[in-house]
């Protein structure tokens, strides 16, 4: 799983880093199955357009917000978020794919 936005939060180093490192594990490991889902692409969508998704816009960059527990940490109802998008990633992964 990737991190949220980088210019929003520290870690797009770790999303890059995690693309080559799954990228060369494939490689390396023909036999295997590896998907990297995106939170990235989550957050970017409910930080860019919070009321689309149910969020207070204000809560944006707010901690105890509807978002943001604290600095760092996403609420319950922004992990929901997270989880039906990732429900969507890998309900659309082709079998062939994962064969």
């Amino acid at each position: 799983m990737t991190r949220p936005p980088g210019e929003r939060f520290p870690f797009e180093q770790w999303n890059d880093t995690l693309r080559s490192s799954a990228t060369r594990f494939a490689g390396d490991n023909p036999g295997v199955t590896v998907l990297v889902y995106s939170a990235y692409e989550t957050f970017t969508r409910v930080l860019d357009d919070p009321a689309s998704c149910g969020f207070r816009p204000e809560d944006v960059q707010k901690a105890a917000g509807s978002i943001w527990v604290d600095h760092v940490h996403p609420t319950s109802k922004m992990h929901d978020e997270i989880a039906k998008d990732m429900l969507s990633f890998l309900t659309g992964v082709s079998r062939s794919a994962i064969s």
